[in-house]
This record gives C-alpha cells, structure tokens and sequence, in this order.
C-alpha cells in the first residue's frame, strides 16, 4: 500500500483527490493540508511514500517543497496552470495532473507511481519506466529517478550488469541489459550498431570505416560484425 499526502491550499481540491483515492486499492491516505509549511513537517516526521503536489501556493511553491522534502519520496503535481508543467517535470516528477482532474488521468498517474514505488521497494524490480518520449531511469541512489528524453539520449552503452546512459545531462548508469533496454527504445530514433552499443541515428555525423562518429563530441564507436549489414543497410536506405 502506497502511503499518500494530500498538499492544495484549496480544501475542495482535497476532497476530490480524496474520493479519487478511495476508488484506488493500491493508495492509502496518510494526510492532507493545506500549508506547505504543514506539510513539510508531516514528510520530515511521518513514513509517506506519495505526495499530490499544488504548485502555486502561499509561502512556499509546490516546487520550492520537493526541494526541501525527503529525496525518496514520489511526487504529482497538481495545478491549474499549464506554464508550470515543463518547471515540474525538470524535477523529474512522477506525473503532471492539470486541473480539474478526471479520475481516468488520475488513476494513470497513481499507475505510474504504483510501478514506481515498487521498483524502489524491490531490488529486482523494474530499473526503466518507458513513456512516449522519455524515460525514468534508476539509479544507483536508493529512491532516485532520473527523466531522460530520448532526444537528449546520444548513445547507451553496455557493462556488464548495467548500462549506461550517455546523453546531454552526462553519464548515467542503470541496472538493467542492453538487450532489453534494445526492445524498449523507439526502433525509429535508436540502433543497436554493437553488442556494447546502441547509437541515437540522429547523433551519427560520420561513418568511418568501421565507426560512427558522433556529432558535437566527436565520440568513436565501431560498428560490430553481426551489426554491421543491417547497419550499412539502413544507411543506404537514406541516401540521395
């Protein structure tokens, strides 16, 4: 069971979110206020797994609070201002819910976090959570998840037990198998061009010889022989 705070300074935003909640098996409501400054001292002295987020608050902003709050903890935001949405997902949010909620796109996001939380409470769990044009990625640090859009992602390379993400943000490494990670990502924007490589298309500025060359960094990757026709292949295929 998912333990939730309730955070709007509007207390009819509350008690919607609250008849939402009770038609979710999976969440249980451990709180709801409507301080910011409240709220924080419930997160510093109580378990919660889950907080529903305003944004535009009295004193302190929603996003101020996911600052200041445990670094485990899972957040949705809630607002009645779309401006807001591109400043929460930097924070790698859960899920953004635009006012009024529906109890359809309300129960997406508690999905979302449901799988989430799991993943965080079982080792073994899921390490990748795929959306239409990200991905969450676990990390290392117990409770962190990192968005990464695939238009940020350069390549992904494979060691070992994990992978690592090389995109814009820097290098990040997950649990998980290049394999797997080759089913998930859209076939249209990635390729897997080496067992220890799947390449962005869109980052190749160069084919030499038996390398790609990245655009910007100039990175070198070869191309290996099992992947080299199908490859080759597909370079062809846009060609003038």
């Amino acid at each position: 069971m998912i333990r939730c705070l309730l955070v709007d300074d509007e207390q009819a935003a509350i008690e919607i979110l609250k008849i939402y909640l009770e038609k979710t098996p999976f969440l249980s409501l451990a709180g709801s206020t409507t301080s910011p400054i409240e709220a924080l001292h419930i997160l510093t002295s109580q378990n919660i797994d889950l907080v529903f987020l305003d944004i535009h608050m009295p004193d302190i902003t929603g996003l101020e609070l996911i600052k200041a709050m445990p670094l485990n903890t899972l957040v949705i935001l809630t607002t009645a201002y779309p401006d807001y949405a591109l400043d929460g997902y930097d924070l790698n949010i859960v899920d953004y819910l635009l006012k009024p909620i529906s109890l359809q796109r309300f129960m997406k996001a508690a999905t979302k976090a449901l799988k989430m939380h799991t993943a965080e409470n079982h080792p073994k769990g899921e390490s990748l959570f795929v959306e239409e044009d990200h991905v969450f990625v676990k990390t290392e640090q117990k409770g962190r998840l990192i968005k990464i859009y695939f238009k940020d992602i350069k390549y992904v390379e494979g060691m070992k037990n994990y992978i690592a993400f090389h995109w814009s943000g820097g290098k990040t490494l997950t649990l998980h198998s290049l394999s797997e990670l080759e089913k998930i990502l859209p076939s249209a924007k990635f390729m897997r061009i080496h067992k220890s490589y799947i390449v962005a298309l869109d980052e190749i500025d160069l084919v030499d010889a038996g390398e790609v060359v990245l655009r910007g960094s100039g990175t070198r990757i070869p191309f290996g022989v099992t992947y080299k026709e199908a490859f080759l292949n597909r370079i062809k295929s846009k060609l003038l």
